[in-house]
């Protein structure tokens, strides 16, 4: 197969797109080259839908689609048009397509590509919220880089080289294929990918100038290669540069020309070249000002960044421009700061020659080789640049270094016997391990935690780290090649001194090789046994539990000990999902407590992992920063379900049957008194506590929405601390549980779902609820309105009037979890029998528009419509008395709000010296009782 038709699965992005079946509207907008078609041939070739793709190429013309989709017979989202290259739309045929998507949403799902934003109104209430997978989203984390070139080009990345090609293009797809290409035509064999950095593609750096430079103006062009020489564009930097005062205008020009120049979500002043296109725009600048005129250039840029007081930039401005000793004066001032490793990044642009004979500049080499995990190297580095070294905050640095590489390997005077221990205590190492063992544990979640901890370890300079957690991500996708490149990383570890590394390593391959069936149990029963030796720390509760689940599997002899002591340190360190898993493990050395302690394990599986994602415009659910580049909130752990074989006896006994949430018949009463029955009977909720029929009243009124356990919590348990009040949380969701469903096993229970840390009450059921009922017909009078049909609207608002029985759970009073609700029901509901007496006064039906204006008033008598329908009502039924008996009871209404509003106005008069005037609302009621007013009153609403 060629390669235009091999490509790699985009799975996270795919279910991005999953995201839009609610909404019925997805963005894909991103650069030229980053796979937004491919993406949408991957959905289309997997949906069972029938799925439309638009010709933007000319003219548009969606009618036939309309008549489709009008016509359609299957559910909500059945039907899937794609607009592919939405960029290329005229601004009249925009206007087309935007009617189109108010029309068709949600009885379809529509999916828009474009380079650029559409110019659609968003903030139309008619335009539903889109999911937007932005260019960010769409970027090859290195982990898929390496899938990449595994799966689809055949060639083998190691982790180090992976990484580096990811960092280099950016992730950008077009920059991969053509490094790819540009492989093969130089080396013209496999495994080469680290033989060149990605500016010497020829293909690439053609690809740049003909399809993203040459259909920009010159003038753009010029500004782009001048500007190239800053890591990060401002507006202020470039007119300092350039000697003008428009940069600001050409930036944001090219921002919304060119997706390659994007501007910082938290930064609005600041912008960003895509690293190829940046390289590639510097070696133009080369070629066509020469080498003396560039370093004029970049003399400039360092100017402006010595006067923006911005050091980081500053160091690698000249080191760009190989000016040592302007360098080296720098690091004398903010030494301390730039020679961290998040902060050196100058230090890859120096030779070695240089490298290895300033102080400072071996400083920072010291503290790289020290967060890249080489305590030995960075020892006698730091010793050595310590003996040069004649500045005094220098020097002291220099210590701090050499001590913090003898604390990590052990030698230390003071310092713990174990290394890894030492390491296994801060909180960084037990997120990292909760995402290696969450990963290794769950059978269907991918490696996308792993891949935050890359993202961010990086950000902070710890290479360790992200090797670590981009080994383990290959071992997940690569199968046997995947744990044939950990055990090389894990002997490198080994080989500079690292045996943490080499031992976190060597556990995931134990973990994995377990669960493929072929375990080294004598590899397996050494780690457990290191594991347990290393103290009560938290980052060593993943690893404990999820090797004595192994370790408890293969009937190894430690299984007890190793069992019992990873639910000790579980339990001290508080990690839910390592808990989780020690529970798996009791269940299965202890069997007679097996029901109880898989009842414990499942209560635990949700497990933090990863940090939480930003928000992201308003408006949209991002998939840049949310579902697809998760860094997750959270995941549940199933240590149940993740091994085969002798994980059979985690499985209680076969149950009583439980019927599925589909099958259940279920019927909620919120109007008036609550009242839930199932299958005609009645639940008795008598055993269950006041407060867990409360949390179900709230889920029950919210039927089919996820509620999330934060906002349970803050509702119910508002004074307590957000650990207790979680538990108290899951403690009231198992007595619930417990009642509604008696006969469901463990984790099988749908009534009351858990999804992630939301709850659902009857999730795949529709109008179990009275309230939803009415809520119901008053979405299809407003559908029978614009349809133009006043007789289903009047029937199906007759209906809503007549299911409208009472309040929301009136017995709950001002609780705020109902409150809302209740008020939002009763005012639609009011507005309703307005417009029904309306419709009857319109169909000459006075006597039924009076008994609607009645309700209307009865409900909300604050409404001068209802209080206006009513006197029309009664006029158009010539019955005067009744009609001055409805105007005067209205007066005296507004005399009671203008007496109510006279006395506390005076009674401010009286404190402060001041009158306080009428507020608008006021103002509208006192108008109203004019005589003008008076006289409307007699015409029909």
């Amino acid at each position: 197969m060629s390669d235009r038709w091999r490509v790699l699965p985009r799975h996270r992005l795919v279910r991005c797109l999953e995201d839009a079946l609610p909404t019925g509207v997805a963005l894909i907008v991103a650069p030229l080259g980053s796979g937004k078609t491919t993406l949408l041939e991957q959905w289309s070739g997997r949906s069972t839908r029938p799925v439309h793709w638009v010709d933007t190429s000319g003219p548009i013309d969606l009618h036939p689609l309309t008549v489709a989709i009008s016509t359609s017979t299957g559910p909500p989202g059945s039907i899937t048009v794609v607009i592919d290259d939405a960029h290329g739309i005229a601004s009249h045929d925009m206007e087309v397509v935007e009617h189109f998507i108010e029309r068709s949403t949600p009885h379809a799902t529509i999916l828009i590509a474009s380079r650029t934003m559409p110019a659609f109104n968003l903030a139309h209430r008619e335009f539903p919220t889109p999911v937007l997978i932005t260019g960010e989203a769409l970027r090859f984390r290195p982990r898929e880089v390496a899938a990449l070139f595994r799966d689809v080009y055949g060639t083998t990345l190691d982790p180090a080289a992976a990484a580096q090609l990811a960092h280099d293009t950016d992730g950008w797809a077009a920059a991969l294929h053509l490094h790819h290409l540009g492989l093969g035509s130089r080396t013209g064999r496999p495994g080469s990918a680290t033989a060149a950095r990605t500016t010497n593609d020829q293909y690439l750096q053609d690809y740049l100038s003909r399809e993203v430079l040459r259909p920009l103006p010159p003038p753009l062009v010029e500004f782009l290669r001048l500007t190239s020489v800053f890591d990060t564009v401002t507006p202020g930097r470039c007119d300092e540069l350039l000697g003008w005062t428009g940069s600001r205008k050409v930036l944001m020009e090219l921002t919304r020309r060119e997706g390659l120049v994007r501007r910082d979500p938290f930064d609005p002043d600041c912008f960003h070249y895509n690293r190829v296109l940046r390289d590639h725009l510097r070696i133009q600048l080369r070629e066509q000002l020469g080498a003396e005129t560039v370093r004029t250039v970049r003399a400039l840029a360092i100017d402006v960044l010595v006067r923006a007081q911005a050091p980081g930039e500053e160091a690698t401005a000249r080191a760009r421009a190989a000016d040592w000793p302007g360098l080296s004066s720098l690091l004398r001032v903010h030494g301390a700061l730039l020679t961290r490793p998040d902060m050196s990044t100058w230090l890859d642009l120096l030779p070695p020659d240089v490298r290895d004979h300033d102080p400072w500049f071996m400083l920072a080499t010291a503290r790289r080789l020290l967060a890249d995990g080489r305590p030995e190297d960075c020892e006698r580095t730091a010793r050595q640049a310590a003996s040069q070294m004649v500045d005094r905050e220098g020097a002291r640095l220099c210590e701090d270094v050499v001590a913090e590489a003898l604390r990590w390997a052990g030698g230390a005077a003071g310092s713990v016997d174990d290394p890894l221990a030492a390491w296994a205590a801060e909180p960084e190492a037990a997120r990292l391990l909760s995402a290696v063992m969450a990963v290794l544990i769950d059978s269907a979640d991918p490696a996308e935690a792993l891949d935050a901890v890359h993202a961010d370890s990086l950000a902070r300079g710890e290479t360790w780290m992200a090797r670590i957690a981009l080994t383990i991500g290959l071992i997940r996708d690569g199968a046997g090649q995947g744990i044939d490149a950990a055990l090389r990383v894990a002997a490198e570890r080994r080989a500079v001194g690292d045996p943490a590394g080499a031992f976190l390593l060597e556990c995931a391959v134990a973990l994995t090789e377990f669960r493929a069936g072929h375990p080294d149990l004598t590899l397996l029963e050494k780690l457990t046994v290191r594991a347990r030796g290393l103290g009560s720390v938290p980052g060593v509760a993943w690893l404990s539990s999820g090797l004595a689940l192994a370790v408890a599997n293969a009937d190894l002899p430690e299984a007890s000990a190793a069992a019992s002591s990873a639910e000790a340190l579980a339990r001290a360190s508080g990690v839910a999902g390592a808990h989780a898993t020690a529970y798996a493990a009791l269940a299965i050395v202890k069997p007679g407590s097996r029901t109880d302690l898989l009842e414990l394990a499942r209560e635990l599986s949700v497990t933090p992992v990863g940090r939480s994602a930003g928000p992201g415009p308003r408006g949209h659910v991002h998939a840049g920063a949310g579902p697809v580049g998760t860094h997750g909130s959270s995941r549940t752990i199933r240590p149940w379900e993740w091994l085969s074989g002798p994980a059979e006896r985690l499985r209680a006994p076969p149950p009583e049957p439980s019927p599925t949430a589909s099958a259940l018949e279920v019927s909620v009463r919120c109007l008036g008194s609550f009242d839930l029955t199932i299958h005609q009977v009645q639940v008795n909720l008598a055993e269950v506590r006041p407060v867990a029929r409360g949390v179900l009243r709230a889920l029950a009124i919210r039927a089919g929405t996820p509620v999330h356990r934060d906002w349970l919590v803050e509702q119910f348990w508002p004074t307590l601390r957000p650990a207790a009040g979680i538990h108290n949380l899951h403690v009231a969701i198992c007595a619930l549980r417990r009642s509604l469903e008696p006969h469901a096993p463990g984790r099988s229970h749908t009534l009351l779902a858990r999804g992630g840390d939301t709850y659902t009450f009857a999730r795949s059921l529709s109008l179990v609820t009275d309230l939803q009922r009415v809520m119901a017909q008053l979405r299809i009078a407003r559908e029978l309105g614009r349809d133009g049909d006043p007789a289903g609207q009047g029937r199906a608002l007759s209906s809503a009037l007549e299911l409208y029985t009472d309040d929301v759970l009136p017995d709950d009073g001002a609780a705020e979890w109902a409150l809302q609700i209740r008020e939002h029901a009763r005012l639609s509901v009011a507005q309703a029998a307005i417009r029904l007496c309306a419709l009857c006064l319109r169909a000459g039906s006075a006597d039924a528009a009076i008994a609607a204006a009645e309700r209307a008033v009865a409900l909300d008598r604050w409404n001068d419509s209802a209080w206006r329908a009513l006197i029309a009502a009664h006029t158009r039924a010539d019955d005067p008395v009744a009609t001055d008996q409805v105007r005067h009871s209205y007066h005296l209404l507004l005399e009671s709000i203008r007496g109510d509003e006279h006395d506390s106005r005076r009674a401010v008069e009286r404190t402060t010296g001041h009158l306080i005037p009428l507020d608008p609302g006021q103002e509208r009621l006192k108008k109203a009782s004019s005589p003008t007013a008076s006289r409307r009153f007699d015409a029909a609403p």
